[in-house]
């Protein structure tokens, strides 16, 4: 055993050599405490002895107090054998060199994904005052599909001990700390007091390299690549790859400049220009009012009834606070994407767009619970107002109505009207609205609460088996407590779904959606969601454009938060009525509502299509596959639009991704048929029709995708026929004949009109 092994054997039992770079070496070991395997890093001696361990420890402690989830985490650090160890969490990764080598270059969506992940690491280490000074592909993981960055904080570590022994001109003796291909040309030339804009050259360096397969700089030396830097720009990368979205061009190239004053202030900002979308819908507004995000609250113990009480108490002052039109809302999903993160305010708040967190805690003993809150300014993480509510768990609702009637007058008087001074903890406070009074007392225990709660986390899944399951456990719920309203409007959503999406009859599924609906509305006449049902319904099965503009207008009015009843009054009212400035404007409020809802983020390019901006969509629906690659659906919208703007091989590469991700569906295989008999391939169409055709006969499949196949056939009167069935049978796509593109060979004809005048459009 060696002298470093055994001043470790104590903690950590070495298994295996995993490798040697420039600083370390790195071993595989058992952390003997907790049972786990972990990577130690020994640094050489011959480093140590150059930089000094003491100042090298004290860097990396100092970076060990970074918490991020992009970030790999220093567990512990010390001396063994004289040397300093660093000890990170072992991952069974790939590195993003081990990615450019097997496949040569990455996916562009895949590159702007990880540039993005890696720049808002870095912009939360550089505001913790801490560099990383070696950005490159070696240092940055794969980790369930996100990146991860190693060793943040220990090429600080060594820069600031050579800074320390730096002589006037900035220079140290011995050694250059980097990696002379992503070095920043002010890094390169070891100049004192360099800033978070030299990580962001390397970032640059490293994006550009993911996206071209190869580095911008090269030279027969590493001072020749070095050289380059100081006179030279990289080539725009479109000139490499040109599917590359412009605004990723501009960024990149922005990121690349030699003077640290050209580049982005921030590595968060270059991060946000990232994720812009060019010429697409309009940016959501800034909210008018205080914004504020409550994130999910801690559940104290290990109970799992207790955590379903924890979510229902949030979901509660959620929808409390989303009643009151003088604060600005974060949606549920996502507020709780942020799950166990609250210890990241900077984050939280870039992500929601919010400037205030609502966090707490739920903790159950017996027949009594306790319930803490407190309210934090994202800015500095200054706490506004914190409260404690102590109570008897005999009336869990009830409890809710109060601590969430408490909570949010509590927070609209410290929010709108800037009071000073927290209020009582659990005593409604001036100007306080009252507990809701709910149409009958309700006697639902918690498990009914919990069937709820699982319910809408089935329906958010907006799969087919998801669907059915909550309706199962809706059904659960509202025969434990035939006067739970939030259950039966579960019960609306649901069908709605289930009828909008293709996967059931409508005849079937939505007069169910309309009777539940006006069930929840019966027993709790405040409640927004089942307006917004009743609006899907009389616009996507009755062609009733009056009343659906009234009960959604009656939704938002009820619930201004509520950023579904804006994304549904957009794709079911406004488009099909052709009045797509009014669905952008939905859209944009739906998300700033809810900015990391992928499928609002999806509807808006789906309503840019419909509305014939097929250039402006397809940039939407990247920008949705640059947040999560693998979102199968997203892949689908985007053949759509590429179609419709005649990019027929690119539409035929995304629907094969759409149906590789997902399985496939009748409506991805309609359109697959679509984009063949663009390409001049009939017979795959009348195989796509003909196979739907069976498919009929076992389940159920809209008449309006046979209609298209149908064209996609070149039979446009066997088109019709299917079409007007389509209309009979109450097809929820029909609201769309005026809209979609496929259908224009068959405008001018008679028959077609007269559809479009039976749908009163």
């Amino acid at each position: 055993m060696t002298t470093f092994q055994q001043a470790l054997a104590d903690r950590y039992r070495i298994e295996r050599e995993l490798g040697v770079g420039g600083m370390a070496r790195v071993y595989l070991a058992r952390d003997l405490k907790h049972d786990r395997l972990v990577a130690v890093k020994v640094m050489l001696p011959e480093v140590a002895a150059s930089f000094g361990a003491e100042r090298c420890l004290r860097e990396i402690q100092l970076a060990a107090r970074l918490t991020h989830p992009h970030i790999l985490p220093l567990l512990d650090s010390g001396t063994a054998d004289g040397v300093p160890v660093y000890v990170m969490p072992f991952v069974d990764g790939e590195d993003i060199r081990a990615w450019l080598d097997r496949d040569g270059r990455l996916g562009v969506a895949d590159a702007v994904q990880i540039a993005r992940e890696v720049a808002d690491a870095l912009n939360y280490a550089h505001a913790a005052d801490v560099l990383h000074r070696d950005v490159k592909p070696e240092n940055i993981l794969m980790l369930a599909g996100h990146a991860v960055m190693l060793d943040f904080g220990v090429a600080r570590a060594m820069s600031a001990s050579m800074e320390e022994d730096a002589g006037a001109d900035g220079e140290a003796a011995g050694m250059a700390v980097g990696t002379p291909a992503y070095m920043s040309p002010e890094q390169a030339a070891g100049e004192a007091g360099i800033d978070g804009r030299s990580d962001q050259y390397g970032l640059g360096l490293m994006l550009w390299e993911m996206l071209a397969g190869e580095q911008p700089f090269t030279g027969p030396t590493a001072q020749a690549v070095i050289a380059k830097r100081f006179f030279e720009v990289p080539a725009p990368i479109d000139t490499k790859r040109p599917e590359v979205p412009p605004h990723v061009v501009d960024a990149l190239t922005r990121s690349l400049a030699s003077d640290p004053a050209d580049r982005f202030a921030t590595a968060g900002a270059f991060a946000k220009e990232l994720a812009r979308a060019t010429a697409t819908a309009p940016a959501p507004a800034a909210p008018a009012f205080p914004s504020i995000a409550v994130l999910p609250f801690t559940n104290i113990g290990s109970d799992p009834e207790n955590a379903f009480l924890a979510d229902g108490i949030a979901d509660e002052v959620i929808s409390a606070l989303g009643r009151l039109r003088t604060l600005q809302v974060a949606a549920r999903t996502s507020s709780y994407a942020f799950r166990g993160k609250t210890d990241d305010l900077a984050s939280i708040g870039t992500a929601l767009k919010v400037a205030h967190v609502l966090e707490g805690s739920v903790q159950r003993g017996g027949a009594r619970i306790r319930v803490k809150v407190a309210l934090l300014r994202v800015a500095d993480g200054q706490q506004l107002w914190n409260a404690q509510f102590d109570r008897l768990l005999d009336d869990v609702f009830a409890i809710q109505d109060e601590i969430s009637a408490s909570i949010s007058g509590a927070l609209e008087a410290t929010l709108v009207s800037g009071a000073a001074g927290a209020p009582t903890a659990g005593a409604p406070t001036a100007g306080a609205p009252a507990p809701m009074a709910r149409a009958a007392a309700p006697s639902t225990d918690v498990e009914t609460y919990q069937l709820y709660l699982k319910g809408r986390f089935q329906w958010n899944r907006r799969t087919e088996e998801g669907l059915s399951e909550a309706v199962a456990l809706f059904h659960a719920a509202t025969e434990r407590d035939p006067q739970f309203a939030p259950a039966f409007a579960g019960l609306a959503d649901s069908y709605v779904v289930l009828g909008t999406y293709g996967a059931r009859a409508p005849h079937e599924v939505m007069p169910l959606a309309r009777e539940m609906a006006r069930k929840a509305l019966a027993i709790d006449p405040s409640l927004a969601e089942p307006h917004a049902a009743l609006g899907m319904v009389a616009a996507s099965y009755e062609h009733d454009w009056a009343a659906a503009e009234a009960s959604f207008a009656r939704a938002v009015t009820l619930a201004p938060a509520y950023a579904t009843a804006y994304q549904w009054r957009a794709v079911a009212l406004w488009v099909p009525l052709a009045r797509f400035d009014d669905a952008m404007a939905d859209i944009a409020q739906a998300q700033t509502l809810d900015p990391l809802s992928l499928a609002i983020s999806a509807t808006a390019g789906i309503v840019l299509a419909l509305a014939g901006r097929c250039d402006d969509a397809i940039a939407r629906h990247s920008q949705t596959l640059a947040l999560a690659p693998k979102f199968g659906m997203a892949h689908f919208f985007l053949a759509q639009a590429q179609l419709g703007a005649g990019l027929v091989a690119d539409a035929e590469e995304s629907v094969a991704q759409a149906i590789d991700l997902t399985g496939g569906s009748p409506e991805m295989f309609t359109l697959g048929a679509l984009v063949s008999a663009a390409m001049g391939d009939r017979s795959r169409a009348q195989d796509v029709r003909d196979g739907l055709l069976g498919l009929r006969e076992e389940r159920y499949v809209g008449a309006s995708l046979i209609a298209r196949a149908h064209l996609a056939s070149g039979s446009p009167d066997d088109a019709i026929t299917w079409l007007q069935r389509a209309v009979d049978e109450r097809d929820a796509d029909v609201i769309y004949l005026g809209a979609r593109h496929e259908y224009a060979p068959l405008l001018g004809a008679s028959a077609f009109t007269d559809l479009l005048d039976q749908l009163r459009l």
